[in-house]
């Protein structure tokens, strides 16, 4: 028996352990609330070939020619567009898939302006493509070419191209439809490669034609771009559109020729008129370039906000 003076190891207190971290509140969930139904939209009644009348201006030869397109209708120009859309399918993987992957669901159909404001069924987003889909299943699908009545197959003739001509120049290439496709078809692409077809074999868009190759000659010629403008070439216009400032940043001075061309009507016409011009004058000012707006002064250096920069 131990002595009670010996001392006795006392074991030491056990150290308190760190106190464990509040658990953390669960996180709300977000209160989701769905829309209420909407009247669905009623699809104005068909009108069949309500637009069939409408005939956009072929262009004329100079005008083709101007950009480097045949000036006329070529011969054999049912396989010159064919071997056409077999070049753009080759290049372009898109527009062979836009031209399967339809299943004719209509949901683009009441989505396009056209069809709305015309009721003509070939303003249908969907029926505009079936009119190149028809040939390229023709041509290009082996359905088409053992069964071309059973999958909707057609040759490529007068009338279709008469069709693709009318119906592909009333699409404004807006992408609408493309936004509510389940699959997105991509309409405005299909619509490009019609008129590039078109324009391959020399039946192009008046106006479209036109104006792109008088560009493509504008910028060939010296200033003043074109015969005849005289005095009045350089002659700035009064009016806000001449001297402009944007925050004190791009100062704009549009000395617009008389003869000034590729400006839409709407930037004359349409509200908030002159703004789109004053856009034009800025960017021909900073990029010291001509064209609707040619500059008589040296290009300036463009510095951010540079308030003491002043209007010439």
């Amino acid at each position: 028996m131990a002595d009670e003076t010996t001392p006795v190891a006392v074991a030491p207190a056990p150290t308190p352990a760190a106190p464990k971290p509040a658990a953390a509140k669960p996180a709300e969930k977000a209160k989701v609330v769905a829309p209420p139904y909407r009247d669905y939209p009623t699809i104005p009644a068909l009108k069949i070939d309500s637009m069939v009348e409408s005939n956009p201006y072929v262009a004329a030869a100079a005008h083709n020619e101007a950009l480097g397109f045949p000036g006329t209708l070529v011969d054999g120009w049912e396989q010159k567009a064919v071997a056409k859309m077999g070049e753009l399918l080759g290049k372009y993987r898109s527009l062979r898939v836009y031209m399967d992957a339809c299943v004719h669901c209509g949901a683009c159909t009441d989505k396009c302006h056209y069809f709305i404001g015309t009721g003509d069924p070939k303003n249908m987003p969907v029926a505009r493509q079936d009119l190149m889909r028809s040939v390229y299943r023709r041509y290009y699908t082996l359905p088409g070419k053992l069964f071309p009545k059973l999958v909707g197959a057609s040759d490529m003739t007068q009338d279709v191209l008469d069709d693709w001509f009318r119906y592909y120049n009333q699409c404004s290439e807006c992408r609408r439809c493309s936004v509510f496709c389940p699959y997105g078809i991509d309409t405005a692409e299909v619509t490009m490669a019609a008129k590039e077809i078109m324009d391959s074999v020399g039946h192009g868009h008046k106006y479209v034609e036109r104006d792109h190759g008088q560009g493509a000659q504008d910028r060939q010629q010296p200033r003043p771009a074109r015969p005849g403008a005289g005095k009045h070439a350089g002659r700035p216009r009064r009016g806000r559109a001449r001297r402009h400032r944007c925050g004190g940043q791009v100062p704009a001075r549009c000395p617009w020729r008389r003869s000034a061309a590729g400006h839409p009507s709407a930037d004359f016409f349409a509200e908030p008129h002159v703004d789109s011009l004053i856009g034009y004058g800025k960017v021909f000012h900073a990029a010291g370039i001509s064209g609707p707006c040619p500059r008589r002064h040296p290009k300036p250096e463009i510095s951010a906000c540079s308030s003491a920069t002043t209007s010439r």
